[in-house]
């Protein structure tokens, strides 16, 4: 009969004995951005950010709380208990009416883990200023039931060529079109924003953010355009 080694038998117990939790050993959230920049933006306005957390590990994560550290802010989010690959939205509204220049706030999510308590989000802006003579025309979207679409020029006054992208929407009651890209030195770059069609009775609140680059590829600039649409 075959004996077992009991030197080997003892130190298998004890490293069972002594290893620690998987789920404590892995990251067991993912937030897809910490940080987020609306950049240039009107002064006066409400925009809108969602920031998400994802529940990457193996048991539930709770979220005691969610502080906003400035009065000009607010947040509402989805859900207190996060499952196993569950997302939890945090939905920012940042208010830039008594702001001018740069902003950046943060706001610290509190969430039932040992190892790591606070979540720190920010977000940044230029309020009020427009670098570079890319100060959109217009600024911020208001369409009224009459209007099919709102048409948006980006001026290209200082660049060789200016190019744009689309960074974020933050809701899907409309959609983003870049019409023209590629601007060169006194053309412009132009959007196309369409609200969809079967939007009900109300007033909708939202933003979109593009980013443009021009010839110094170092130096992009994020533009955040308010939009309301009213349907009734």
């Amino acid at each position: 009969m075959k004996r077992f080694n009991t030197r080997i038998l003892a130190v298998s117990i004890l490293s069972l004995m002594i290893m620690p939790d998987l789920g404590m050993c892995q990251e067991r959230f993912k937030m897809l951005e910490e940080s987020f920049d609306f950049g240039h933006v009107g002064i006066d306005y409400r925009i809108f950010h969602t920031f998400k957390l994802i529940n990457t590990g193996i048991k539930d994560i709770k979220i005691d709380s969610i502080d906003v550290l400035c009065d000009c802010s607010s947040v509402l989010f989805d859900k207190n208990n996060l499952h196993p690959k569950d997302t939890l939205e945090i939905k920012l509204k940042f208010d830039t009416r008594d702001f001018y220049g740069p902003v950046s706030r943060k706001m610290n999510v509190f969430l039932s883990l040992p190892e790591r308590r606070v979540v720190s989000l920010t977000y940044l802006a230029e309020v009020g200023l427009w670098n570079d003579g890319l100060k959109p025309d217009p600024f911020a979207i208001f369409m009224l039931p009459t209007n099919k679409q709102q048409s948006v020029k980006v001026h290209n006054r200082f660049f060789e060529s200016l190019n744009a992208e689309i960074l974020n929407i933050n809701d899907d009651y409309y959609t983003i079109e870049i019409v023209k890209n590629g601007a060169k030195k006194g053309e412009a770059i132009e959007l196309l924003v369409r609200p969809k069609a079967d939007l009900g009775k109300g007033t909708y609140f939202s933003n979109f953010t593009i980013k443009v680059t021009g010839d110094d590829k170092s130096s992009p600039a994020n533009l955040t355009f308010p939009v309301k649409i009213a349907r009734f």
